[in-house]
This record gives C-alpha cells, sequence and structure tokens, in this order.
C-alpha cells in the first residue's frame, strides 16, 4: 500500500491572477506518515507561502541565469532533462528530440550523472514513490545510468524499440486512459 497527504491552498492575486501552494507526504504504509505536528506545521508553511504569493508583485519574464534548489531544483530536473530521454519521445515528430543525436555526447557538466532506479524505495530516509517490481508490460524493474559524467549512455525504454535500443530497460509505464509509453522512474541526480 502506498500513503499520501497532500495540502493544498488556492487564492486569487488582487490583478486576477490564480495562485496556488502546496505540500505533499509521501510514504510506503500509512505509518510511515509524518505526525501530526509536522502535518500542522506544513499546514502553516502552504497557507503562509499562499499568504506571501498573493501579496507579492508580478514580476517580467527575462533571460538569463538561475539558482535553483530543493524541489524546485528536482522539477526542473524532471521536466526539462528527465522526459527528453525517455524513447518514445525520440521518435515522434511533435516532440523536440531533443537528445536523438546526442548518445555519446555531453549534455550535462562533467561532474554529473543521472540514473533512473525504480527499484529505490527510500532514499534519505523518505520513502520514494516512483518505484515498482515490474514495468506495465511486465518487464523486471531495474536501475538505467542515463548520463555518466556528463555523456548521454542511452534512453528510457519500454517495449516499443527506437532506431539502437531494441529491447526495454523496465520503463514502460501507463497513465489512466493512455497507452504504456517509456517513463521517468525514480531520478537521481549525482
Amino acid at each position: 500500500s502506498f500513503a499520501r497527504i497532500l495540502i493544498t491552498a488556492q487564492g486569487k492575486a488582487g490583478d486576477g491572477m490564480d495562485l496556488v501552494a502546496t505540500d505533499t507526504f509521501e510514504a510506503e504504509t500509512p505509518a510511515r506518515l509524518p505526525n501530526e505536528s509536522a502535518i500542522a506545521a506544513a499546514v502553516v508553511k502552504v497557507a503562509n507561502h499562499l499568504t506571501g504569493l498573493m501579496a507579492a508583485p508580478p514580476v517580467d519574464p527575462f533571460v538569463g541565469p538561475a539558482i535553483l534548489s530543493g524541489s524546485a531544483a528536482g522539477v526542473f530536473f524532471h521536466e526539462i532533462f528527465g522526459h527528453r530521454v525517455e524513447g518514445h519521445r525520440q521518435k515522434d515528430e511533435n516532440e523536440g528530440q531533443t537528445f536523438t543525436k546526442s548518445l555519446g555526447k555531453p549534455v550535462l557538466p562533467s561532474f554529473l550523472s543521472v540514473t533512473f532506479d525504480p527499484t529505490l524505495r527510500s532514499a534519505g530516509g523518505v520513502d520514494l514513490n516512483g518505484w515498482y517490481d515490474y514495468d506495465d508490460e511486465g518487464v523486471k524493474a531495474r536501475p538505467v545510468r542515463a548520463v555518466e559524467n556528463g555523456i548521454l549512455k542511452t534512453f528510457l525504454m519500454s517495449r516499443s524499440p527506437i532506431r539502437g535500443f531494441p529491447r526495454s530497460n523496465g520503463h514502460g509505464r501507463r497513465q489512466p486512459g493512455a497507452e504504456i509509453v517509456s517513463r521517468q522512474s525514480n531520478l537521481i541526480v549525482e
């Protein structure tokens, strides 16, 4: 079983912009969820965050460097990197095919390596949501080192082949109402 507590607060800024603040607790079992005082503190934190957002002035878009930490860094890697190494996106002309011709080439700084590991159930004492024993095509889950020392080594694969990758590496997943495609598991950046 899997347990999740989702705290969500919604509001509207003075200019009409819809705003949302959230926090989530996830655990392999309900007994591993945080205690009541930790949950109450998270509710206050979410409420304060939303109140701050509602009072903050809008920011104009800009092009420039950004320093990301915590959950923002994780979401950035998931969206900007992780989806782009899913195998099915390499053959879909409607996708950016960002890394289709980048195998064996540097795609990240040489001090970074990226592994997708569906066998990892927890990290640093925190239960992870992206684990499974077998993917949705019955292929045994296994870690996939997509980038080593900045060099792109492989793609996440389902049983639907792409050029140079005829076999699944245990990342065929389905969301409700959709067909099975290659998808991310636990994304680990080292």
